[in-house]
This record gives structure tokens, sequence and C-alpha cells, in this order.
């Protein structure tokens, strides 16, 4: 008999299942016969850690479970797992064959061959019929050995308690798993074992970010460009075979051995997406994070540069940075088409800026270049922004005519005249410049009698009378000629400027080098404060000088308004604020608070042609508006009273029910109501004016307009003593609505110079000096505001502040106490 080819084919692909099913089976038998009890004994000792019972009983307990583990754990390999064998292939068939019922063995005779030749049909017949058995084999299933060598079923008691322990544990499982295994502290074996691993990241300053502490749970870190993560692992064992890492998108940056034993790492974090902190055999947790990148800033003019009347130029500027930009550059070179140059050198000048962060920022620099050789000629300027980053974005060149000043002495324009010849001619002869200034000194009533006039003029003339000509000594001259005319033609307002710019400039150099001492500092600020106060007092005097000759202009800033941001005791606690940031060691908030000072000093200067904004013009008028109609109101309410009073004595009288139908003739209020009228109109026009530039007004202005036209529906029917009441409703809120929109100036000039002043305007007396106040039985001297503390007093302050500085640069301090120390210097 034959067997068919696709028969024999498909039996044989059941019989190769039936035989990997039954290997599968005998296998699962075998690992769990060999291996049940290793299991249980893990899973108990897994079920007592997960509960951490060995470790709340202490460290030894804790080690002789962990040995008592490893040991049973050596006994179990040793007497069950040497037992196992894997199934062969005749197990394997017979397994099927028992499970089967299939008898005489038929799997294991497949392979046979017949030995005598010539019984071939009798053979085959006998394979036809084991093939045809194959189709009646089943496949078998993994028998229950466990429950003989189990009967109490002690493994799933083990099992529930371990699922028990795990759903207990949580996340911190494996912590616990491994903290029974290895119960040895300090090794560093786990990953939260060792908390003290200490992990945190530092934002740049300029950022004004706090310390980033990577968080327990998931969370996204936006960590900023040029960040700082710093790492210290406490000293372990494993050190030797694995050193601590931390990996950032895969790449490990590695530890490095401290003095003290630990492991530090400090680094700036790279571009990358996962962050990895790796303290022991195992890495630890994962944190995804996002690098901000500094963006470069930007900036741009925003307007024509003005030339002001002293010859300073001041440009409209707008600068854009994601942290804010920090420094501005301008640099001036002489315009290229310029043939002959005179002598002269190329101009630039740093200033701080620190602008706000992610904020347009305005900003309208002052440049005295009035007395620069190239005055009156061709030049070409250059701004350029500068982050923290020192990237830099940079203006497009503007060329224009350096502005240059005029003056109106006669003496002083001499000296102008005599200053181009030497920088157009530096190398020609002095003789009939020295002259010149021979017989200005034999004249001294031309100006008057001024004793450091005539010393000037005296060394001017001996240098080029004794020195060859050289551009040298041309500059040198150059220089001192300037500063006689500006003495000449402003006194000592404009040399005071100058010495107070230049003084600055020095300042924040100092600031910006980090190798400048405190004592250089402090002195530059001491003179500072002097610079000061002199260019206060004369700026003071000159506007002073202005207001008695009208020559303020309408559109220009008041000198009562300047006088209140320039107050003495608001400038010497800003003085202070300063020296305190500079001695405690903040130098950035030091450097800010003169940025905005320099912006001051800009609005502020000695120019006289500075002009406010529309805004602030509105501002002005509406002040100056609000004044005259509140003395308006207040005669129309002194008018009123005189008839209010008639009213009431005719009521007194008894006869005021004869005019209840009509008032009496002698009682003429249409002056009064006509008045009243006119100012509620103008009021009206005031109103829209404001709201048009401004786009919003104090509410008090609708409040007196109200009060306005019920005062004068009460004058019109001749009621004066009704419209009373009305009138001082309207005076009061016509007085809140000029000091609300004061207070609008004032902080619409805050946001120009980005400082605050509260003081009251400052008075000066007949030698320049402030004054102001009244003086108490037991208040300061001289009208201060400001009680002037006793010398005792001072220095005790002073040896706290000194002890304070002292540990505040101790650096064998905890930083904590450190931290403490500067922030008691900064707030003191």
């Amino acid at each position: 008999m034959s067997v068919d080819p696709k028969f024999l084919q498909s039996e044989n692909v059941n019989l190769a299942r039936l035989q990997l099913i039954s290997r599968t089976a005998l296998l699962i038998e075998r690992l769990g016969t060999a291996g049940w009890r290793l299991a249980s004994w893990c899973m108990g000792f897994g079920a007592l850690w997960l509960f951490e019972i060995p470790q709340g009983l202490g460290a030894v307990i804790s080690v002789l479970t962990a040995l008592i583990f490893v040991l049973g754990a050596l006994f179990f390999i040793r007497k069950d797992v040497r037992t196992f064998h894997w199934p062969t292939r005749v197990e394997v068939q017979r397994r099927i064959e028992q499970v089967s019922g299939a008898r005489h063995r038929p799997l294991s005779t497949l392979d046979d061959r017949p030995v005598q030749i010539g019984a071939n049909a009798l053979w085959a017949r006998e394979q036809y019929r084991k093939i045809q058995m194959l189709a009646k084999l089943r496949s078998p299933t993994p028998r229950a050995l466990l429950a003989a060598q189990d009967p109490r079923a002690l493994r799933l008691g083990l099992l529930i308690a371990l699922i028990c322990g795990v759903i207990v544990a949580g996340a911190d499982g494996k912590r616990r798993i491994l903290s029974g295994l290895w119960p040895v502290n300090g090794l560093g074996l786990t990953e939260r074992q060792a908390p003290e691993a200490a992990f945190w990241i530092t934002p740049p300053k300029y950022t004004g970010q706090p310390r980033i502490l990577p968080p327990e749970i998931y969370e996204v870190l936006h960590i900023p460009q040029g960040s700082i993560a710093k790492m210290i692992a406490p000293h372990s064992l494993l050190h030797s075979i694995r050193m601590p890492a931390l990996l950032v998108d895969g790449k490990a940056y590695p530890f490095e051995n401290g003095e003290d034993g630990a492991a530090t790492l400090e680094m700036e974090i790279p571009v990358g997406h996962k962050l990895r902190l790796r303290t022991g055999l195992w890495s630890g947790r994962i944190w995804d994070y996002e690098f901000i990148e500094d963006l470069p800033p930007s900036i741009g003019i925003t307007d024509d540069p003005r030339a002001l009347e002293n010859g300073q130029i001041q440009f409209a500027l707008t600068m854009f940075d994601d942290y804010g930009v920090k420094t501005l550059h301008m640099r001036m070179t002489l315009d290229p088409s310029v043939g002959k140059a005179p002598m002269g050198w190329a101009a630039q000048e740093e200033r701080s800026v620190l602008s706000p962060a992610n904020t347009e920022f305005q900003m309208a620099p002052v440049y005295d270049l009035a007395a620069h050789p190239w005055a009156g000629l061709p030049v070409v300027f250059t701004f350029s922004a500068h982050d923290h980053l020192d990237q830099i974005a940079q203006t497009l060149p503007l060329r224009l005519q350096l502005p240059e000043r005029s003056f109106s002495h006669p003496v002083a324009r001499q000296l102008i005249e005599m200053r181009k010849y030497l920088i157009w001619n530096p190398d020609q002869p002095y003789g009939e410049a020295g002259l010149a200034l021979e017989n200005m000194l034999y004249q001294p009533h031309t100006y008057g009698h001024d004793l450091r006039v005539f010393l000037a003029l005296r060394v001017a003339a001996s240098r080029l009378y004794y020195n060859e000509p050289s551009e040298m000594v041309a500059r040198n001259v150059i220089d001192l000629l300037w500063d006689i005319a500006l003495r000449l033609e402003d006194g000592n307002l404009s040399l005071a400027a100058r010495d107070l710019r230049e003084l600055q400039k020095k300042l924040e150099q100092a600031l910006q080098n980090h190798d400048a001492s405190d004592a250089e500092i402090a002195m530059l600020m001491e003179r500072l404060r002097q610079a000061m106060a002199e260019y206060i007092q004369a700026l003071a005097r000159e506007w002073q000088k202005s207001v008695q000759n009208g020559e303020m202009q309408p559109t220009q800033l008041p000198p009562e308004v300047l006088a209140q941001m320039m107050n003495m005791n608001d400038l010497a606690g800003l003085m202070d604020q300063m020296e305190q940031d500079m001695l405690s060691g903040d130098r950035t908030a030091a450097q800010k608070m003169l940025s905005k000072l320099q912006r001051l000093m800009d609005m502020a200067g000695p120019s006289k042609s500075f002009t406010m904004p529309p805004d602030m013009q509105i501002m002005q008028k509406a002040i100056k508006a609000l004044q005259d109609l509140i003395e308006r109101q207040e005669a129309l309410r002194s008018q009123t009273t005189k008839q209010a009073e008639l009213y009431e004595k005719l009521e007194g009288l008894g006869v005021e029910g004869r005019f209840e139908a009509q008032p009496p003739p002698f009682i003429n209020t249409v002056v009064q109501h006509t008045e009243q009228e006119a100012l509620h109109m103008m009021l009206k026009q005031l109103m829209e004016e404001a709201e048009a530039e401004l786009g919003e007004i104090p509410e008090n202005f609708e409040l007196a307009a109200q009060a306005m036209a019920n005062s004068g529906t009460q004058l019109e029917v001749r009621r004066p003593d009704l419209s009373l009441p009305f009138q001082d409703e309207a005076i009061k809120q016509l007085k809140e609505s000029q000091q609300q929109m004061a207070q609008m100036m004032a902080q619409r000039m805050q946001q120009m110079t980005g400082l605050a002043f509260g003081g009251m305007p400052m008075q000066l007396d007949p030698l320049g000096r402030p004054y102001g106040g009244q003086d108490g039985e037991n208040g300061p001297p001289f009208g201060s505001q400001v009680k002037i503390p006793s010398e005792s007093e001072r220095k005790w302050v002073q040896e706290i502040l000194n002890e304070l500085r002292r540990r505040a640069s101790d650096r064998r301090r905890p930083q904590e106490e450190l931290d403490y120390y500067r922030r008691l210097l900064k707030r003191f």
C-alpha cells in the first residue's frame, strides 16, 4: 500500500508541532520541580524587603536577613537546580504516546528499517498503519506536580505577599529590594540610597531665573543657554568600579574625585533633550529638558538725530533682547567724502543699558561731541547693541554733520577761533596764537576778572610759546581752550556735567572689571557723589535763571518737575544704595542703577532744548489748564457766596415765600451762571483733548464736569445757596484730577528714566545750596528731611557694616551663611 505524499507531509508537520508542545510541557514541569523552592524563597524575602520589615528592625537584622537569603539561595541552587536536565527526543515522543494512549510506541518505531529483504510489502503495511495512528495523537499539557511537593500551597501565599508588597512600594520598589540585598550604607549601590547626591542647575545670573532643582515627578525642564549643572556625590567604594556621571542624550560626562573624596562635576548644559544622573551601578531617573537658546539682540534708529543747542547730539534708538541688552556701543568716524581732514581721531563710547528682558526698549542717549576736532564736518555714526553673551546687533551707518556749538561770549568766540586754527594747522608756528593769548591776559575785564580763566590762559600761552609745533601740543592746548570757553559761556554747568559723565564712565568700567578692588570703587563712588552735588547745584541755578529770564519754552520740561526728580535727598539715597550693592558684591545691580542715572542725566542735562514727548506735553497742558480752572472756580465761588448770604438773610426775615414763583430781582446770578457755563465748556474741551491724546483720563474729570453742570442749573434759577455745594464738589474734583495728572506725568518720567523719586521740589538759597521744609524744635537743622545721626551712632553703624563685610568675604563659612550676610548688606 502506498502513502499519499501530501498526507505524509501534513502528518509530519502535525508531528513536529506536537513534539514542540510536548517539549515545552516537560520543560515547564522540570523547571517548576527544580526551582519552585528557590522561587518561593526569593518571593518570601522580596515581600519582606518591599514591606521594609528587616530595614525597620535595624541594620543588624537587615544584614542577617540578607545573609540568610544568600545562604538559602545557594543551598537551593545546589540541591534542586542540579537535578534539572533538558527533555530528550525519546522522552518527548513517549509523553505524546502516553497522553494519546497509543500502543506499541508508534512514534518510537517510525525511524525503524527492515533487516530482511523481501518483506517490503509487510513492512509497508505496518508503516501505513502507524502513519494512520498519527492523526489520533493529542498535544500534552504540563502536569500539576507541585501539589504533591507543596501540599499546603505555601508558594501561593508567598506570591500574594509579593504582589501586595509591589503595590505598597510602588515606584520605590526597586530601591527597597536593592537596599535589602545590600543593606550596607554609604556604598552608593542604589539610586535613592544617597539623597545626598546633590544635583542642581544654575541659570546665568543675567536671566533672572532661580536655581533649577530637577523634580521627582515628570516635568519638562526649561534650561537657558549657559546654565551650569553642579553635582556632588559623597565618597563611595563603588567609585573605583564605576564613577558617577551625567548623561546628556546618552553621552556620559564622568565626575571627578574631589579633595574630600566626594565625586563632583560642574559643567555647562549642552544642547540636548534628555538628562540622566548615574550615581550607582545602574542609570537613574531621566529628565526631559528644553534647551532655551539665547537669541542675539536687535537695534534700530527710530528717528532722525537731534542737535541740541549746546552742541550735543541726541539719538532715538530702540533695542530688544530676550534677556535684555547689556551695553550700547557708539563709534564715530570721519566721512570718507571729506578730502583734506583736520587733526582728529575716531570717537567711541560704551554705555550700560541693562534693558528689561523680552521688552522693546526705547532709549534716547545724548553724546557730547561738540569738543571733538571734527565738529562741523560730515561724520559716520554706528551703534551696536551687545547682550550678556556678547552677541552683537549693529545699525546701518548713519551719515550726518557733527553739530558745532556756538558761543555768545566774545572771549569764548576768540578762543574757539584760535582752537580751530590749531586743529587745522597743528604743525604750523604758534606765534600769532600765543601772542593773542598774551593780549587776553592784559584785559581781565573781558572775562570778569576770573582768576581761573587767567591762570588757564597763562598755561595755554606758555605751552604755545615754549613748545615746538606738534600734534600732541596742539591737542593739549585745544582741550584747555575748550574748557576756558565753556567756563566763560556757561559758568560751571557744562564743566560739571562733563566731569560727572567722565566719573560715570570710570565707575562703570570699574564695575565691569573683576580685578577692581573695593577701595578703588569706593574712591570713585565718593568722587561721583561730589560731582553729582556740584552738577545739581549748577543745574538748579541755571533753571532759576531760565525761569527768571523767560527762556523756558512751553514744550520743555518744567524746572519744578526736574527739580523734584533731582532732589538731593533722593539722589543721596540712590548713591547709598549703589554703594551698598557694590560693597555687598552685587555689582550688576549697581551697574543697572548707574545706567538709569545716565538716562536721567540725558534728560536733565545742561541743554535747554530738551523737548517732552507729545503725551507729556498734553499732561503738562492739562495740569496748567486745571490750575486755571481751579482759580476761576474759586473766584466764582466767592461771588456766589455773597449772593447766597443775601438769600439766607431773606429767609431769616420770612419773606422767602413771596419769591417762590419769581426770584427776587436783587438776587442776580446771570454773571455767575455765564462764568460757570464757560468753565464747564473749558473743562469738556480739555477732557476731549486729553482723552484723544492719552486714551483715557481720570474719573475725577467726569465728576467735576457733572458738579459744574449742576451748579450752573442752580445759578440759572437764581439759587446761589444750592449752587455752593456743587461748586465745592467741582473744586475738590478738579484738585484731585490735577494731582492724578501729575502722578501720571511722574510715572511717564519714571518709564523714561527707570528711576522713581518722591522728594519735594528743591529750593536753593542765594549761594545755590539746597534748603526746604520746616525746622522743628527737635528736628534736623537747615530744614533737612533726614535726621543726621550722631558721631557715636555713625561709628556704631560703620562697625556693624565692617563686621558684616568681613564675614561675607570669608569663603570658609557655609554658603547659606554667606548668602544671609549678603542679603543683610544689600538691605541695609
